[in-house]
C-alpha cells in the first residue's frame, strides 16, 4: 500500500498533470511555464530503508521531467518545463505520511524516534514555502531547467 500510494502521488500525479495541462499550454500559444516538483531526493539515494518508497519516486519524478523537457525542447514548444528539488522544507510531511502508514499498513500514528528527528530537522532547519516560491520563480526567469 505504502509504494502505491506515494507513486500514485509523486509520480502519476506529475504525468496525469502534465498531460492534463501541457496541451492546453501549447494551443493557448505564448510562453508557458510548468514547474514539477522532484525533491533533492531525486538527484541522489538515501540510505534509510523507510525511505526507499519515496526516493524512488523522485527519482523517476525528476526522469519524467528530464524527458518532457526534452520533447517540448525537440518540438520547439512554447512551454517551458522545470523541475523543482528543494531540500528540506518546513512542512508536516512527516505526520501526514505516518497517519497515511497508520491507515493502510501495521504501524502505529506514533512517530519513531527517528521520524520524530526528522520532523524536527525538517521544521527547524527547512525552508518556508515563501522561500521556495522565490527560489522557483528565480529559477523560471533564470531559464533553468534544475531549480
Amino acid at each position: 500500500a505504502t509504494w502505491r500510494w506515494v507513486l500514485d502521488t509523486n509520480v502519476m500525479g506529475i504525468i496525469h498533470g502534465m498531460q492534463a495541462f501541457v496541451p492546453e499550454m501549447e494551443a493557448e500559444g505564448g510562453e508557458k511555464h510548468i514547474v514539477n516538483t522532484a525533491s533533492a531526493a531525486g538527484l541522489y539515494s538515501q540510505h534509510r530503508a523507510t525511505m526507499a518508497p519515496y526516493v524512488a519516486s523522485k527519482h523517476c519524478a525528476f526522469v519524467a521531467c528530464q524527458a518532457l523537457n526534452t520533447e517540448l525542447t525537440l518540438r520547439g514548444s512554447n512551454v517551458k518545463a522545470h523541475v523543482l528539488c528543494p531540500s528540506i522544507v518546513a512542512s508536516n510531511l512527516v505526520n501526514t505520511s505516518r497517519y497515511f502508514l497508520s491507515q493502510h499498513a501495521e504501524v502505529g500514528e506514533e512517530l519513531d524516534e527517528t521520524s520524530q528527528k526528522f520532523d524536527q530537522r525538517l521544521n527547524s532547519e527547512g525552508m518556508s514555502a515563501g522561500q521556495v516560491a522565490d527560489l522557483t520563480f528565480a529559477g523560471i526567469e533564470a531559464g533553468n531547467f534544475l531549480i
